[in-house]
Formats: structure tokens, sequence, C-alpha cells
């Protein structure tokens, strides 16, 4: 079957969903949050114009963002990752460190809307071949059982799922410490992999990420139930690190 023709026009400048073959769902019954994917998942056409953005409020601006620097980071340390998905996932890193903070703090900046729409459609070209890793797979339990949103979930785990990796990919973190914009001679190469995670928890605060899941309605409670579907995702697979149900449930507990 032939699906009708479909023309996306992004609003935001995160999830990529317009240059993807991933359509997300969540089952209100079990909560669980899963995607699909495939090429009758793809728009036929995507209009991509950062004047959609300009109204965007600040939060949106910084979920958003920060969800798609967390694709970018993925596709450079996925397994799934080639040169070229790599080269696209790092210079959105690079566009992200730079303009995200000034898209926050002036949603009229259309210099700073042109940077990230251009970073969210490299990075979305770029992930949709490489695949992502455990980030994605622990935040959309959290968006499913607990109602976050999925950039903000997406942001506060992710420098934790990155020191958990780290040294897994070295030269991938260094290379996203470098378009980051850390200064990394002199250092090496885990040094660099390692500052990495201290520069996306830096951004986390520049652009207003709650310090922890407890202030995104996250409890230990909900540990089993987050650990049980993030299990079941792909990018358990795709991590750089073999990852075990405890250790998901480890990296929960550090987030908190």
């Amino acid at each position: 079957m032939v699906p009708l023709p479909s023309i996306c026009i992004p609003t935001t400048a995160g999830t990529s969903s317009e240059v993807t073959n991933n359509i997300v769902f969540t089952d209100p019954t079990t909560r669980f949050k899963f995607g699909l994917s495939g090429p009758n998942c793809a728009a036929t056409r995507a209009l991509v114009d950062p004047e959609m953005t300009l109204t965007l409020p600040k939060g949106m601006t910084a979920a958003t963002g920060m969800d798609a620097l967390t694709h970018a980071i993925e596709s450079v340390t996925s397994k799934g990752a080639y040169d070229l998905t790599r080269s696209l996932a790092l210079d959105a890193v690079r566009l992200i460190g730079e303009w995200l903070p000034v898209a926050v703090s002036d949603g009229q900046n259309r210099v700073a809307r042109e940077r990230m729409m251009m970073a969210c459609l490299e990075v979305g070209i770029g992930f949709n071949q490489s695949g992502l890793t455990i980030v994605h797979s622990m935040s959309h339990p959290v968006s499913g059982w607990c109602g976050t949103a999925h950039g903000v979930a997406n942001a506060v785990l992710l420098p934790h799922v990155m020191a958990y990796n780290c040294s897994y990919d070295v030269e991938g973190f260094a290379r996203v410490a470098e378009a980051l914009g850390v200064e990394t001679r002199g250092m090496s190469r885990l040094a660099a992999a390692e500052a990495s995670v201290e520069k996306v928890r830096e951004l986390n605060r520049m652009v207003g990420i709650p310090e922890g899941l407890a202030a995104c309605n996250v409890k230990e409670s909900d540990f089993p139930n987050l650990v049980a579907d993030a299990v079941k995702s792909a990018g358990i697979g795709r991590n750089p690190r073999p990852t075990s149900a405890a250790d998901i449930e480890e990296i929960y507990r550090q987030a908190m």
C-alpha cells in the first residue's frame, strides 16, 4: 500500500521528524512509548523554514534544542555511525553549542533560529542512518510514565549517559568536546572526552534545564517500570558500551 503524500513543516528545531522515517507513539494503557520506522513513515516533502520557530517560547526552545543535541551526540557515538553521519552530527553539535543559548535568550534572533534549524536538519539526516543509543532508550519511558517533556528528559539524562559511555568511545566524545568549543590542546584524548560531559552540563544550566529527574516528576518507585521499558529499545544494541538492566537503573539513580 502506498501512503498518501505528506508535507511536514517543523515549528521547532528539535525532533527532526520531518526528515526521518520514524514515528513515535505512546500507548495510553501501558504507558509504553515506542517508535515505528520504515519508508512509509517518511514525509514526502519537508518545508524547513526557521521563521516558523520565531515565536517558540524559551522553555520549548531549550527543550527541543537539547533534544537535537542529544540526537547529535548519540549519532556520533552510535555503533551504527559512519563518516558521513558523524560529519553531519558534529557540525550540528557545533551549531547547537554556539547558537542554542542565543535562541533561548532572544527568540527573535533570526540568525540563531536559522542555525538551530540547520543543525536539526543535519542531525536528522544523520541519525536516520546511524540510529541512537541509550539516552533515548531511557528518556522515552520517563516521558511515558512520568509525563516529562521529551527534550527535558533527554537533556537531564544526556550527561549521565555520556559519562557512562565515555571510555568506550574516547575519540567520539573528544570530538564532541571540540565541536562544543572545548580547548583540547594539551589534553589526553580521554580527558578531552570527559570534558564533553561537563560542557553539556554547562549548556543545560545556561538554557534552564532542571538539575535532575526528581524535578521532572520522577520517583524511585518508578524505576522498575522505566527500566523494563528502556531495555526493550533498539538503542541498547547500538550503545558503545554494553548495557544491562542494572546499568540502566544505576544511571537513572545517578540522574535523580
